[in-house]
């Protein structure tokens, strides 16, 4: 008995995600049949996206990197920093994006997924909740990694790593 099954309306994510991104109203690049650019500002940053497909797997990649920049001296405190904010993570991760035309590193989410048996309603559904994720996270991070860019001026860029993500990732209390 084979158990190979031909999925008649396997769906290319990318596809999905243009159509999650033009309802937004957000202007993107497909860049081929397996790849998709996106820029989007966020309340406290800029991001770049990428969507990749890899149909033979069924496998989609996604990236969102921070406009940020680190440089090598402060890795250590960028690797504890990624550390301990992966330890916390329940998808995903984060990792050091570096560009060498510029010398700079910076924090970039990633995350893998299989589409197998996915059609476009559950891949525009997992589209949807991706960017969501990925921005909230983002977003709640990126004053934490902010405290390592090399144009921050604050005081607070003279605070170690584990001092900057307690601040950060401290819970408020009280009522507004």
């Amino acid at each position: 008995m084979s158990h190979n099954v031909e999925i008649e309306d396997q769906c290319n994510p990318l596809d999905a995600a243009e159509d999650v991104l033009r309802a937004q109203e957000w202007a993107f690049d497909r860049l081929s049949e397996e790849q998709l650019y996106i820029g989007i500002d966020g309340d406290k940053g800029q991001y770049k996206l990428f969507f990749m497909w890899d149909e033979l797997r069924n496998s989609l990649q996604f990236c969102c990197e921070m406009e940020l920049c680190m440089t090598k001296d402060r890795s250590i405190e960028m690797h504890k920093m990624l550390a301990d904010v992966n330890s916390k993570m329940w998808l995903g991760h984060f990792d050091l994006s570096p560009d060498e035309t510029t010398g700079c590193i910076a924090p970039c989410f990633r995350y893998n997924t299989l589409i197998r048996g996915m059609d476009h309603i559950s891949c525009t559904a997992l589209v949807k909740d991706l960017l969501r994720m990925t921005l909230q996270e983002c977003e709640r991070l990126h004053d934490a990694f902010n405290v390592l860019d090399i144009h921050n001026e604050s005081p607070s860029a003279y605070m170690d790593s584990n001092d900057s993500m307690e601040l950060v990732l401290a819970q408020a209390a009280g009522h507004c």
